[in-house]
C-alpha cells in the first residue's frame, strides 16, 4: 500500500485510538481480539492501533468464503487472479470494525445463536458472516461473527456480534456491510462510452452449429444524424423499431460485469458444444439443459474521436466472457452539409482531441486488457447481436390464387348481383 494511502488510513483511526485512550486502556497491553465490555466504549479496543498492519480480510458465509489480501500497492482478490478490489472498501470495513461500540452483553446460550444470527457462519441455512482479519505474517489480529442486524440508534445500525472462541454474544453499534460476495469489493463498472461518441459498430459471428458466419453492421455518416443505419439489411425485412440499433450503439454504456478472471484462462477460440444432459432425479420434473457454448464473436466499436474498442466474445456455459483491446485511428474529416447544419442544428458533445483519446487508450489498455469479463447475459446479448434480433419476423407467404369455381345455383355473383345465364353443372 501507498505511503499516502497508510497516511490516510492513519487519519482516519486515530478518532478510534483516541477513544481507547480516553477510556484508559491508551497504556495498557490489550490481549489480541480481546473485546470491551462497558456501553459505548470501542469493542475491538486494541483494532484500531493495528489496522496498518492488515495483510488480509476473510469474509465467510456458508458455502461463499472470499479473502481480500494486501498485494504492493493495493488490494486484490487471490481467488480471481489478483483482480484488483477497491481501496476505499477495505478500508471501510476495516476502520469499521474498529469503530464497532458496545451496547450490552446478551446471549452465551448457544441454543439461542440462530435467533441472533450468530450461530455458525459455514451454515448453508444461517445468516451469520465470519470476518478474520490477519497481518501480513498470518498472525490473527480479530476474528468476529457479524449477526442480524437489529434496530438503529442516532442513525447508526446495531448488531449482534460473537467471537468464534467465546459463548457470550454482543450488540454492538456500528457499520456492517461486510459482505462475503467477491463482486462486493470490486468497482463493478468497467467503462463507458455513450452512444453520442459511436460512429458503427461490427459484429463478426464465426459459424457455430447449424448457424453460418455472419457479420452485422450499424453506422452513421455524421455525429449530426439521429439514427443509426443497418448495412446490407434483407430486402423487404422491416427493422423491429426505428430504436432497435440501440442495443448495439448502448453496448459500452455504462458496462458491468459479473464475474473476471485472468484473460490467459479463456478460450476464445473454443468450438461450440451441445447442451449437456441435465441430472434428472427421480419424482423431479425435467430439469432444463445446462447452456450450451456459442461460437467466438468480435465486436469493434468506433467513435467519431478515433477510439477503436474491439471486443472479442464468446459463450461459454451462459456467461458472456470478453475480453477488450483499445486502440487510436485518428479520424476522417467529416463533409460538412451546411443546409443540414442551418436548419437543425444538433446538439452534439465537443469531441476529444486526439491526445486526450491516446490517454483514454492507455488508460483502458491498462484497465482492461489483462482480464476476461463475465458480462451481464443481458448486456452480452445485446451485443453480440444478429441481423435476425433487429428485424421483425417475415411476414408469412400468401397462398397463390386459385382458379375461379363455379356459382352454387342461388348464390350471389359480384356486388351482391344475381349471376346471369344458366348456372354450369358440375362435372361428372
Amino acid at each position: 500500500m501507498k505511503s499516502t494511502t497508510l497516511v490516510i488510513l492513519s487519519i482516519v483511526t486515530a478518532g478510534a485510538v483516541g477513544l481507547a485512550v480516553l477510556s484508559g486502556r491508551g497504556g495498557s497491553r490489550v490481549p489480541a481480539g480481546a473485546v470491551s465490555a462497558a456501553p459505548g466504549s470501542a469493542f475491538l479496543p486494541d483494532l484500531a492501533a493495528k489496522l496498518n498492519s492488515a495483510g488480509s480480510l476473510t469474509v465467510q458465509k456458508g458455502k461463499v468464503e472470499t479473502t481480500i489480501a494486501r498485494k504492493g500497492d493495493g488490494w486484490v482478490l487471490p481467488a480471481k487472479g489478483d483482480y484488483p478490489a477497491e481501496f476505499e472498501k477495505v478500508k471501510e470495513a476495516l476502520v469499521a470494525l474498529a469503530d464497532l461500540k458496545v451496547v450490552e452483553a446478551k446471549t452465551s446460550n448457544k441454543e439461542f445463536y440462530d435467533k441472533l444470527g450468530v450461530g455458525d457462519p459455514a451454515s448453508e441455512s444461517g445468516t451469520s458472516r465470519l470476518v478474520t482479519v490477519k497481518d501480513a505474517s498470518g498472525a490473527e489480529l480479530v476474528s468476529l461473527i457479524i449477526g442480524n442486524i437489529t434496530s438503529a440508534q442516532a442513525g447508526r445500525p446495531m448488531y449482534f456480534v460473537r467471537r468464534p472462541a467465546d459463548a457470550q454474544s454482543w450488540q454492538v453499534q456500528g457499520l456492517l456491510n461486510i459482505e462475503a460476495d467477491p463482486l462486493n469489493w470490486v468497482a463493478r463498472q468497467i467503462l463507458s462510452v455513450d452512444k453520442e461518441r459511436m460512429k458503427s459498430i461490427t459484429v463478426v459471428h464465426a459459424a457455430a452449429g447449424d448457424k453460418p458466419d455472419e457479420t452485422v453492421r450499424v453506422f452513421r455518416d455524421s455525429q449530426t444524424d439521429p439514427q443509426f443505419l443497418v448495412r446490407d439489411k434483407p430486402a423487404g425485412r422491416d427493422l423491429k423499431h426505428e430504436a432497435v440499433t440501440d442495443q448495439l450503439t448502448n453496448g459500452l454504456s455504462y458496462l458491468t460485469f459479473d464475474d473476471v478472471k485472468p484473460v490467459s484462462q479463456v478460450n476464445f477460440d473454443a468450438a461450440p458444444t451441445p447442451p449437456a444432459p441435465a441430472e434428472k432425479k427421480e419424482g423431479e420434473p425435467e430439469a432444463a439443459p445446462p447452456p450450451a457454448s456459442s461460437g467466438p464473436v468480435t465486436a469493434e466499436f468506433r467513435t467519431f474521436d478515433g477510439l477503436v474498442l474491439t471486443a472479442r466474445m464468446i459463450n461459454l456455459e451462459g456467461k458472456w466472457w470478453t475480453a477488450f483491446q483499445a486502440s487510436f485511428e485518428p479520424p476522417a474529416a467529416a463533409a460538412t452539409d451546411e443546409k443540414k447544419e442551418a436548419a437543425a442544428p444538433p446538439a452534439v458533445p465537443k469531441p476529444r482531441t486526439p491526445e486526450e483519446v491516446k490517454k483514454e487508450v492507455d488508460e483502458l489498455n491498462a484497465k482492461l486488457a489483462p482480464w476476461a469479463f463475465a458480462l451481464p447475459e443481458y448486456r452480452g446479448k445485446q451485443i453480440a447481436s444478429r441481423m435476425e434480433d433487429l428485424l421483425k419476423p417475415p411476414a408469412p407467404p400468401q397462398p397463390p390464387p386459385g382458379p375461379a369455381g363455379p356459382l352454387a345455383p342461388g348464390s350471389e355473383g359480384p356486388a351482391g348481383e344475381e349471376p346471369s345465364g344458366p348456372v354450369p353443372l358440375p362435372p361428372k
